[in-house]
């Protein structure tokens, strides 16, 4: 069910997609899953990544949920935000957000896996525009955000291996 989910959204949609550069995914993945503690906790896994085009997944776990036994709205914006975040990524781009809208449509409970799919829809050399949502294992469609993304610079290959996107202070972390 997992694999028809992941490439599912790509052939309805008849999207040509490229593959992301190795040393541009190495790069991502150090700076979301060593140097990035919020997305560590949330246990976001990246399924997809494609230029412009990214698939993460999440499990609902009891820290996630709030009083209603639901997964967090603030969870959920993580999850589209982070998804956003990958997809300018993909197109080589360090970005700050400026701003996104959220519609909540359905909720999904403790034990559930949720996906959230992102697409570069304007990559601009100031601005980018990112859609993206977030689907139940069905593909059912829990939450839909639009992005605007402000572009601080971007990833190249010649750039140091932890690069200068967060400051010097967690140098010594890493090392």
């Amino acid at each position: 069910m997992t694999e028809e989910l992941d490439y599912d959204y790509i052939l309805k949609e008849g999207i040509l997609v490229n593959e992301v550069p190795e040393w541009l995914k190495e790069r991502v993945i150090k700076l979301y899953y060593e140097r990035n503690f919020f997305v560590k906790y949330l246990k976001i896994k990246i399924i997809d990544f494609y230029e412009g085009d990214v698939r993460i997944s999440m499990d609902v776990r009891h820290e996630l949920t709030n009083p209603s036994h639901t997964l967090h709205g603030g969870a959920v914006a993580s999850m589209l935000d982070v998804a956003m975040n990958l997809a300018c990524a993909s197109m080589k781009k360090k970005v700050l957000v400026l701003e996104f809208n959220t519609n909540f449509t359905r909720s999904a409970k403790e034990g559930d896996l949720v996906y959230a799919l992102a697409r570069v829809i304007h990559n601009g050399k100031r601005t980018m525009v990112v859609e993206s949502r977030i689907t139940d294992i069905n593909g059912g469609i829990m939450a839909k955000a639009r992005g605007t993304f402000f572009v601080r610079g971007e990833f190249t290959e010649e750039d140091k291996q932890y690069n200068d996107f967060f400051e010097d202070k967690y140098a010594d972390e890493v090392e």
